[in-house]
């Protein structure tokens, strides 16, 4: 086995424990013993648990970043662009529990109060994914007719991305008391009211 394929391997573990037992709950010890290393060959890989819980965080993101780019290079409307992207976040904050309750700012996941802020780097690839993605998104639905042209592009990124977090936290706190997946293609319904041109027919709800 590949040192890159060994390092997966401990991420993979890792992210299994944090998922489970929250950080504070998971110890270095279980993690190579769950990939049968040596406690020592931990560190052949990373510094420390905060150092792999970070990878972890960052892993997610980076595949969460990557999954928006296609759906916006894809060969489509930018409304249906618009609405798959939606749909691929919401099953990625399924598939990276973790990723998703550090968004959410979960207290049970046990993170030390400075653990809970994302790093300068972190935020300027975020913001350079929602200005370029969605961004672009946004001003290429404005071009084609698709989206009201009097709409100013960065406030709607902003509206975009606030969904995101409203989901991620209706997911954990259960803060609206009706089904969660009708609560999102209710936000989806208002998102599309507001930004569709009103020469542009048809429904709005998610396919």
């Amino acid at each position: 086995m590949s040192n890159t394929e060994r390092k997966q391997q401990i991420l993979d573990a890792a992210e299994k424990r944090f998922a489970h037992y929250g950080y504070k709950r998971t110890v270095i010890d279980d993690i190579v013993s769950d990939v049968g290393l040596a406690k020592g060959s931990f560190y052949l890989y990373f510094k420390s648990k905060e150092d792999i819980f970070r990878r972890v965080i960052d892993r997610n993101r980076m595949e969460v970043l990557e999954n928006i780019r296609h759906v916006v290079g894809e060969d489509d409307s930018p409304t249906d662009k618009l609405r798959r992207l939606v749909r691929t976040f919401v099953r990625d904050i399924d598939n990276f529990p973790v990723l998703s309750r550090f968004i959410a700012r979960d207290p049970d996941l046990g993170l030390p109060p400075e653990m809970a802020i994302d790093d300068e780097e972190s935020c300027r690839q975020r913001h350079l994914v929602a200005d370029e993605a969605l961004g672009g998104l946004i001003a290429e639905g404005i071009r084609r007719g698709e989206f009201r042209g009097d709409i100013d592009t960065a406030a709607a990124v902003s509206i975009i991305v606030s969904f995101f977090h409203i989901h991620i936290h209706n997911r954990r706190h259960h803060f609206v008391k009706i089904d969660i997946e009708t609560f999102m293609e209710q936000l989806l319904d208002i998102l599309f009211d507001g930004i569709r041109s009103r020469t542009q027919s048809g429904p709005i709800c998610m396919e």
